[in-house]
């Protein structure tokens, strides 16, 4: 499934983000990310190239991401 004009998130059409995944107002998600199911995404988020979020994976506000990540945990950058 990929971004459309609707979403509330910009994400790059290569990447993949499974039906379910919940993911904040503001964030971007760039070439070849997954983010699968269960994942929940905070606001403001940026996810570099070749990102993987697995489910039940939850990833706070204002977050970056760097390239070929996998399976983060992330609180909230301003705290």
């Amino acid at each position: 499934m990929r971004a459309s004009v609707s979403t509330p998130y910009n994400a790059h059409p290569t990447a993949i983000i499974d039906a379910g995944a919940q993911i904040g107002e503001g964030t971007r998600i760039w070439h070849w990310v997954h983010i699968c199911a269960g994942a929940r995404i905070g606001k403001r988020c940026s996810f570099g190239l070749n990102v993987f979020v697995g489910n039940d994976v939850s990833i706070g506000n204002n977050c970056k991401v760097q390239n070929n990540a996998c399976n983060l945990r992330c609180r909230d950058a301003r705290r």
